[in-house]
């Protein structure tokens, strides 16, 4: 009599389970990195916002002293905040200005800062 030919139910079930282990991993993995990518972009629009409001300290935001908040069409919210740096000279001011830009990722509170020195004219006769 020749021998049979074929798997047994035993080997076809531990073929299953390591395919369904390696495909569990492999979701895991693309979960992860998806939740990564998503992260990126959140972290890398919000510098977008950031850079561009930190523009228009000086243009359309006077530099002086004060705080200013508001939020983005996408709902990045950001506050800047002016504050003195070093004692007027030479008739310019420095100005500490900080940026921060926030937003809520997976139920957390995440948010980036830029700061920067900026100058500005001293009014004629001020000090």
């Amino acid at each position: 009599m020749a021998p049979e030919s074929g798997f047994t139910l035993v080997e076809v079930l531990v073929a299953l389970a390591i395919v369904a282990i390696a495909f569990a991993v492999s979701l895991g993995i693309l979960s992860g990195g998806l939740t990564r990518l998503d992260h990126d972009h959140n972290v890398q629009h919000a510098l977008l916002v950031a850079q561009s409001e930190l523009a228009r300290v000086g243009q359309d935001i006077p530099v002086a002293d004060r705080q200013i908040d508001g939020k983005s069409a996408d709902g990045f919210a950001w506050c800047i905040a002016i504050t003195p740096y070093a004692a007027a000279a030479s008739g310019l001011a420095a100005h500490d200005v900080v940026i921060t830009v926030g937003w809520h990722e997976g139920g957390q509170p995440r948010e980036v800062r830029l700061e920067t020195v900026r100058l500005a004219l001293l009014p004629p006769g001020g000090s």
